[in-house]
């Protein structure tokens, strides 16, 4: 990595966050994501994990609300943590699966397969769409551990128009938007 790109890009971004506390000016707060993923991913700060994770999100829940995306993802982590230690399901990846991996197992986030109508956007979106920003935002989020598990644990989730199979004799434990959420695995 070049020492003067980074240098660079840490005192856009430092002029960008005192700018931002300025709230007249939200053209400031927007060009602050956009800058911020965009050099975070020119400088390898954005993991395979966080754009897998954001991606699907996008693909998932992209004209929800942020809480309900924020929902998805932390069915995505509650997967991630299960499967690191053993438990839940092999459908869902290997044990010791990484954050991609979760998302990318075949048959488990609609938006991966490839006949889904969302598989070719998830492939093709990028920081120009502010809704795949906002997904990156909350996956980094996530990844760090500050975002907050208002599922109760839940590591399923399916539309309100659907009946899943496994979900006919599972507890549901949260409705949010466009999503029913359950825990299948204790």
């Amino acid at each position: 990595m070049n020492p003067q790109i980074l240098a660079a890009a840490l005192l856009i971004m430092g002029g960008l966050v005192l700018a931002r506390r300025l709230p007249q000016l939200a053209a400031v707060d927007n060009a602050y994501n956009y800058l911020t993923v965009n050099l975070g991913q020119a400088i390898g700060a954005i993991s395979s994990d966080q754009d897998t994770m954001a991606r699907t999100l996008y693909g998932e829940a992209r004209g929800q609300s942020r809480q309900q995306k924020e929902n998805v993802a932390a069915v995505i982590m509650n997967r991630y943590r299960m499967r690191k230690e053993g438990r839940g399901y092999p459908s869902w990846g290997p044990v010791g699966a990484t954050i991609a991996q979760i998302c990318t197992a075949p048959r488990q986030f609609s938006c991966w397969n490839p006949d889904d109508r969302n598989y070719p956007l998830c492939r093709a979106v990028d920081t120009r769409d502010p809704a795949f920003v906002e997904c990156l935002e909350i996956a980094g989020d996530a990844i760090s551990g500050r975002l907050v598990d208002r599922t109760g644990g839940a590591d399923h989730y399916a539309t309100l128009i659907t009946v899943p199979s496994w979900a006919r004799n599972a507890a549901e434990v949260l409705r949010d938007g466009a999503h029913k959420f359950w825990r299948l695995v204790t």
